[in-house]
């Protein structure tokens, strides 16, 4: 008995010091992303082959928006937690009678693991993803949302951060892995376009700017 208590004294111990010694930041960031969106480009591209166009819809690959999270870390290791919210400039096409046009964004909730050498350091991420895709209504300001998907989605990242006091700056280069897949049946329902794949990934490279705010090594 006396050995059990020891050992619960000394893992309260152990805790308190982590706690004392561990560093809690808030943090907000610009994120951007080129994602390859491929099938949902090909459904953009056979829209404007289909049509007669002063302005064709073209490509779409870049999402942007804020990071804001937290984070707790000590020594060498770091976990983060927070939500990103991107999405795309407005794609539009114009025609004869055709006055369209669409944002994507992608709304994630996330918790990552991060380890430290120095100034440098990599991590890696799981989140819920929620993907749209949303149409302009011709005479309102509203939008009509077709797609509206949920799935998982990671990220893997290198970094060098520069600190100073209470704030720090983190530059993170990031890869997304192409793993969860989302209809977009009713998107190629809305352009009028027939193509033989119906989902898409959302996968490409990124990178973030981050500002922390609070202890700092």
């Amino acid at each position: 008995m006396l050995l059990k208590r020891l050992g619960v004294c000394a893992l309260l111990v152990m805790t308190l010091i982590t706690l004392v010694t561990a560093q809690f930041n808030l943090k907000v960031a610009y994120t951007g992303l080129r994602a390859d969106f491929e099938n949902t480009n090909t459904s953009f591209n056979l829209f404007d082959t289909n049509n007669a166009l002063d302005k064709p819809y073209g490509t779409m690959h870049y999402l942007q928006g804020l990071d804001i999270g937290i984070r707790y870390k000590w020594n060498r290791i770091g976990l983060e937690a927070g939500w990103t919210n991107m999405q795309s400039y407005k794609i539009d096409a114009l025609g004869t009678n055709i006055d369209q046009n669409w944002r994507i964004s992608s709304s994630e909730f996330y918790t990552g693991i991060e380890n430290y050498f120095g100034n440098f350091g990599f991590g890696a991420s799981v989140g819920f993803n929620k993907m749209r895709y949303k149409v302009n209504i011709p005479g309102s300001r509203d939008r009509k949302s077709i797609v509206s998907e949920s799935i998982l989605s990671s990220k893997i990242y290198i970094f060098t951060t520069v600190s100073s006091g209470s704030t720090a700056i983190s530059i993170k280069p990031y890869y997304v892995p192409k793993w969860g897949q989302f209809d977009i049946t009713s998107f190629n329902e809305s352009l009028g376009v027939s193509q033989s794949k119906s989902n898409e990934y959302l996968t490409g490279f990124g990178f973030s700017i981050v500002l922390y705010n609070g202890p700092q090594d």
